[in-house]
């Protein structure tokens, strides 16, 4: 028995199928993709995702460093006065945080060396548990690494404002002299440095205009940790 064949229907561009598909692909769609009915959500802030790297340069293994938003967001800034560097961002969002740790050979034999982070405070534990990873050296060959996240759903994991004015702590380190620090930040640019109320006090001389780098513990918010410990990569222009 010969099967019967089924004809194709054809679609009408008069249904409201063809319409949609009309209304979204536009006269100007091609092989690149549609185009969107109505123009998308649109986010007009410069925001960027940077990788920091420091180096402790002082302390005794076990040292905690206490580190605020306020800081965060200063760690790039532009000198306005010879002692004032307006902060070149204006809110901050943690990615994740990598320590490496040192070897201390410094009584003949090798002592183990720890780093730590924690999200502690109310940046975590109002709203998320109190996150901490920690880590020794053995020996000469093996540093103490770690590798942390701000719990998902935590306040930590959440945009902070920059404002010098509410320091609060956002997260603390724990290590000793030459440990590195890998920190990955989203960053929201600040619209207007002219205009910007957040600034860092600094010994300088700073010259006018130039853009500087500044230390993880610095000294955005006046409290918490301002030891100028955590320094950054010494090609780049630093002041204290």
């Amino acid at each position: 028995m010969a099967r019967k064949r089924r004809g194709r229907r054809k679609r009408s561009n008069n249904t409201g199928a063809g319409n949609d598909r009309l209304a979204y692909m536009g006269p100007t769609a091609g092989p690149m993709g549609r185009i969107p009915a109505q123009p998308p959500k649109y986010l007009s802030n410069l925001v960027v995702r940077k990788v920091f790297r420091f180096v402790s340069t002082g302390g005794a293994d076990g040292t905690t460093y206490n580190i605020s938003a306020a800081k965060l967001c200063a760690l790039i800034g532009v000198a306005t006065t010879t002692t004032n560097i307006v902060q070149m961002f204006e809110a901050v969002q943690i990615v994740s945080i990598k320590m490496w740790s040192s070897a201390d050979q410094s009584s003949g034999i090798f002592l183990p060396r720890t780093v730590a982070a924690e999200f502690s405070g109310t940046a975590a534990g109002v709203y998320g548990p109190q996150a901490k990873a920690s880590d020794m050296s053995v020996g000469s060959t093996h540093v103490g690494k770690i590798m942390i996240r701000p719990p998902r759903g935590s306040q930590s994991a959440q945009w902070q404002s920059g404002s010098t004015s509410s320091p609060a702590q956002f997260f603390s380190i724990t290590a000793g002299t030459g440990a590195v620090l890998d920190i990955t930040l989203n960053l929201t640019v600040t619209g207007d440095s002219r205009s910007s109320n957040n600034s860092v006090t600094v010994n300088g001389p700073a010259t006018v205009g130039q853009v500087y780098w500044l230390s993880l513990d610095n000294n955005a918010g006046g409290n918490l940790s301002t030891a100028n410990v955590w320094s950054p990569m010494p090609e780049l222009t630093t002041i204290t």
